[in-house]
């Protein structure tokens, strides 16, 4: 047996059952404490009409698969990358990446940016999995001569309105975060940073 979803709720007309749910801690609890499981996920090709992925991004935010997330208005913005595959949408993550990303859907849908503070991308790891984000989104995009993924530049970023990423690269060093996704750096005639000399520097002694 499976738990209904707001969509089914709704479609029933049943809005007091939907409420009812939301009173006792939302889908997921009162599924439990039914002994009920989630709704098998969607195909990812079932989302990529707009309209039903921004139907299943509203279902997420109301029904509180993602801790932290919903409709208040302190709280009312799109899922990180992150917080999609930890929350087990990766369907949902590949629909978004689909029609632009995160941020290109957000903006059609009404939902902010899930931007985050500079603390956030002290994390290399973090840092990467963003990076990863943005090019998937823009696929063929960064590419070598040969026509191989390439890390973009520093005037890339900002020229795609991401300092943020641009941060990150200044805080970690483009090689660093280029060795985590196995791309190439491409200076296209800027002089290293700083922080990418002193990368460089630790990898040579570290051979």
């Amino acid at each position: 047996r499976v738990m209904p979803t707001r969509t089914h709720f709704f479609a029933a007309g049943r809005y007091d059952l939907h409420h009812a749910v939301n009173y006792y801690g939302g889908y997921r609890a009162v599924g439990a404490m039914l002994g009920r499981s989630p709704v098998p996920r969607h195909c990812f090709r079932q989302l990529l009409p707009f309209e039903s992925l921004a139907n299943e991004i509203s279902g997420i935010i109301a029904e509180g698969e993602i801790e932290g997330l919903s409709y208040a208005a302190e709280s009312m913005r799109m899922p990180t990358a992150c917080e999609l595959v930890e929350a087990g949408r990766q369907d949902v993550l590949l629909a978004i990446l689909h029609h632009g990303g995160t941020e290109a859907v957000g903006q059609r849908i009404g939902l902010r940016s899930s931007r985050r503070a500079q603390g956030h991308w002290r994390n290399l790891q973090v840092a990467a999995a963003e990076m990863r984000e943005f090019l998937a989104a823009r696929e063929g995009k960064y590419v070598t001569k040969s026509g191989a993924p390439r890390m973009p530049t520093h005037a890339e970023l900002l020229k795609a309105g991401r300092g943020d990423l641009r941060y990150a690269l200044q805080v970690h060093g483009s090689a660093a975060v280029a060795d985590c996704l196995g791309l190439p750096v491409t200076s296209r005639g800027r002089k290293p940073s700083h922080d990418e000399k002193s990368t460089r520097r630790r990898r040579r002694r570290g051979r």
